[in-house]
């Protein structure tokens, strides 16, 4: 990484598996031995069909040494890349493999066993066995830790994958305390520019997205990015990959177009091949499509998202059934109602039973049905669904967060068209206009709350509360509005 040579890293890999078959054909366990780095290395840099090819020959001819534990660890790096594949079932099978061996072998509190559990957590993850992954995680690095150090390589890679899981099933507050260890751990060991930084700056961003610090945000991606395009070039797919989530923060901070540009720089930067990078691509792309209101531009990605997902195995991950609910919401935003609430019912049961039924995942999907359910003008159903959403968003991240207020407005609003909901939907309008009047992270929706409230104040006839409410509103120097929302205030405000 940090040499003079002219060729790149990925050249310099092929040629040392052609030397390795070359010079030491007679000695099929240094031939292994090598052939496992060699292999792990491709696969680092992106390398998915050279991984493949220099895996499997490692696993042949480690068969015939009679080395358990070197032939464990050859298939655990193949479990790793039948993951970034999306072939879950070939991980399992591998990584249970492998496990098998080195517990038999060295013990289940062994240095080797550790290596493995390390690697195995992400697998878990993807199974939604949350506490299972994260307990192996944090069990790997205690024994790398205390055998080879806490800035060793290996300690450090399990530190990792414990972040990663903290980020993956939204606990973003030990998510952040763990990724900041990490990378002060690799600056001091390794300089503030090595490759093992990319990916906890890309968690880090995407932590900080969810809490809704975007600058912060902008930076971890920004520095990511630049790291990447350092070590490995302008096309791979971390680069692509950090582009990616870089969008999804210009579209949740209110800059959709900004998002498709960048969204346009993760494609020219994804290596041919990247199933799981180009759907994420493709997800991240068609759910911008909808927020900028062009469902027609959204569908066509948000199928293709599908396909690839269904394709390499994302139903086991849960994947799939996220595009599917986002390919319905596209739908439904042209009116195919009843296709999108197939999808979007399907989606829901199946996520449910796979993940559980407290998954954050779940929160998601429900939320996009609930839309579905309001363009249909069938508040009860869409009342039923922001419930769900609510009800697992306040699990993970609590009554604080800014999408359980936009949340809540949505679930009152739906209540709102209903008539026995309409009391519960001013309970629930006073209860956010008092804990979240004058926070900046509401500017844009604090409009839409104080017309709703206004809405309701006169189905009950109380038309001096809805005045003054209204004129309070329009008095605010920070008050963002559309013109018709401005109008609605104004005639609130001053009826004629």
């Amino acid at each position: 990484r940090r040499g003079a040579s002219t060729r790149s890293p990925q050249m310099l890999m092929a040629d040392g598996v052609a030397n390795v078959l070359r010079e030491l054909g007679d000695d099929a366990l240094s031939q292994s031995q090598l052939l496992r780095v060699l292999g792990e290395a491709q696969l680092n840099l992106g390398e998915i069909g050279a991984a493949h090819a220099t895996l499997d020959i490692a696993a042949a001819r480690v068969a015939n040494t009679g080395d358990r534990l070197l032939a464990a660890e050859i298939d655990a790096v193949r479990a790793d890349l039948a993951l970034r594949e999306m072939r879950q079932d070939d991980a399992d099978k591998l990584f249970d493999s492998a496990l098998a061996t080195t517990v038999t072998v060295r013990g289940a509190h062994s240095l080797e066993t550790a290596r493995i559990k390390a690697r195995r957590a992400i697998s878990l993850v993807s199974l939604g066995r949350f506490e299972d992954a994260r307990a192996s995680a944090t069990e790997a690095h205690l024994v790398l830790s205390a055998m080879l150090g806490a800035t060793a390589p290996e300690t450090l890679s399990a530190l990792l994958a414990r972040a990663t899981i903290e980020e993956q099933v939204r606990d973003d507050a030990a998510a952040m305390v763990t990724l900041h260890d990490y990378i002060a751990a690799v600056e001091s060991s390794f300089g503030e520019r090595d490759a093992r930084l990319i990916y906890a700056l890309r968690s880090l961003g995407e932590v900080l997205r969810r809490r809704r610090d975007f600058d912060g945000g902008r930076a971890a991606f920004g520095r990511g990015v630049e790291i990447a395009r350092a070590q490995f070039g302008a096309r791979h797919v971390q680069v692509a990959s950090i582009l990616t989530r870089w969008a999804t923060l210009e579209r949740d901070a209110g800059d959709p177009q900004t998002a498709i540009s960048i969204l346009d720089q993760a494609e020219a930067a994804l290596p041919e091949g990247e199933i799981a990078g180009r759907a994420q691509l493709l997800a991240t792309r068609g759910g911008t499509w909808i927020v900028l209101g062009d469902a027609l531009r959204a569908e066509p990605d948000l199928r293709e998202a599908l396909r690839l997902r269904r394709d390499s195995g994302g139903l086991r991950t849960g994947l799939a059934w996220f595009s599917q609910a986002q390919l319905g919401e596209a739908l439904a935003l042209q009116g195919k109602i009843s296709e999108a609430q197939t999808l979007q019912s399907e989606a829901a049961r199946e996520l449910r039973t796979l993940l559980g039924p407290d998954a954050y995942q779940n929160a998601l999907i429900a939320q996009r049905w609930a839309q579905t359910l309001d363009l249909q003008h069938d508040w009860r159903g869409a009342v039923t669904q922001w419930r769900e959403a609510l009800r697992v968003f306040e699990k993970t991240y609590g009554r604080d967060h800014f999408m359980y207020f936009d949340w809540s407005l949505s679930l009152a609003d739906s209540l709102s068209h209903v008539d026995d909901g309409r009391a519960e939907a001013a309970q629930i309008s006073d209860d956010l206009i008092a804990r979240w009047s004058g926070n900046p992270e509401i500017v844009e929706r604090y409009s839409s709350l104080i017309l709703l409230r206004c809405r309701l104040h006169i189905d009950t006839g109380a038309i001096a509360a809805a005045n003054s409410l209204a004129q309070r509103a329009l008095a605010r120097p920070d008050l963002q509005a559309s013109v018709e929302e401005r109008a609605a205030l104004e005639g609130f405000a001053h009826p004629q």
